[in-house]
């Protein structure tokens, strides 16, 4: 069976980071506090990279166990 190629999740980390870092500075312009908004950004950002690496390793770890090859008798 040919193997089919996925992305893993957290390739997609550093551009989760820069937007939550935009909607936070967004969200901090609106209310007035740009620069709390900025550090809330920031920890969301880090949280959410932190997220996407633990479920990007939990998927491939399903993969990669699903892709063993049963023993043969």
């Amino acid at each position: 069976m040919a193997k089919v190629k996925y992305r893993h999740l957290h390739d997609y980390g550093g551009t989760l980071f820069v937007g939550c870092i935009i909607i936070g500075l967004g969200i901090g312009i609106i209310i007035g506090e740009a620069g709390a908004g900025v550090l809330i950004g920031l920890g969301v950002g880090f949280i959410v990279m932190g997220l996407s690496k633990m479920i990007s390793g939990l998927i491939s770890k399903q993969i990669d166990k699903e892709e063993e090859p049963e023993e043969r008798k």
